[in-house]
């Protein structure tokens, strides 16, 4: 649902999704200032970004923000909680492909080294012919 919320306020804004962050959790009593400080230091190795807007939210009883990044999200950099004023802070972003578009590229690598899911050892194999399997049905 988070996720949704990101894509349709991205497409309000007129911004790409690839490129946005929804930052979730934000209590009422932070000030811009601490707001725009815990960012920073979370948010410095990615780039320049830009705050787009900020909405309350009644069902969670705190703020989320719609953060713009200068160039696609790099998702090995983003973090999944920022430390801000009273707690941690959620961050929301648009995964980079699918289950199906995963599962492509795993098999596509297996078949690559001449193997099959079935040859992997370990847990990893036998989830990935589990999904497989879901997926078929």
């Amino acid at each position: 649902m988070a996720v949704e919320m990101l894509q349709d306020w991205c497409r309000w804004m007129g911004v790409s999704s690839r490129g946005g962050l929804l930052i979730l959790g934000i209590l009422e009593d932070c000030s811009e200032a601490e707001f725009q400080g815990a960012l920073q230091a979370a948010l410095w190795p990615m780039g320049h970004f830009t705050v787009l807007g900020k909405v309350f939210r009644e069902e969670d009883n705190a703020t989320a923000a719609l953060v713009e990044l200068d160039q696609e999200v790099n998702y090995a950099l983003v973090p999944r909680e920022i430390l801000g004023t009273g707690g941690t802070w959620n961050v929301v972003f648009v995964p980079s492909c699918s289950s199906e578009a995963l599962l492509d590229r795993v098999f596509h690598f297996l078949e690559q080294q001449g193997e099959t899911v079935d040859s992997v050892p370990g847990d990893p194999g036998l989830e990935l012919d589990r999904v497989c399997r879901l997926q078929s049905v």
